[in-house]
């Protein structure tokens, strides 16, 4: 298995496990507030697209898009299975979500 699509399951399940990570504190009555939630999600979905797009060599905004909209089809799906409530807050979360992946795809630059 390539080295680059090892990194990238590495930190997809990172972005999966986060929110439980998050819920369980909450569980424990540690508050952890919003925007380290968020920032904390950005930043996994950033590194997710940048070391994905390593084995890119054209169109890395493509396998960003494609890797981003996978990643927040699953968080939509686990959504609905969980009957959590769907706002217009988690829309733009996701698309945030998305942005971020392509952001992070788009600026891996190969140096030659």
């Amino acid at each position: 298995m390539n080295k680059n699509i090892k990194e990238v399951i590495i930190l997809v399940l990172i972005i999966l496990l986060t929110p439980l990570l998050f819920a369980i504190f909450n569980l424990k009555e540690i508050e952890v507030s919003p925007i380290i939630y968020l920032l904390s999600m950005i930043i996994f979905c950033f590194l997710a697209g940048y070391l994905g797009a390593k084995s890119c060599k054209k169109k890395r905004y493509r396998y960003g898009l494609i890797l981003g909209s996978s990643l927040v089809l699953t968080m939509f799906i686990l959504t609905l299975l969980l009957h959590s409530p769907l706002n217009m807050m988690m829309i733009i979360y996701y698309l945030i979500l998305i942005m971020s992946t392509t952001l992070g795809s788009m600026l891996n630059i190969k140096k030659r």
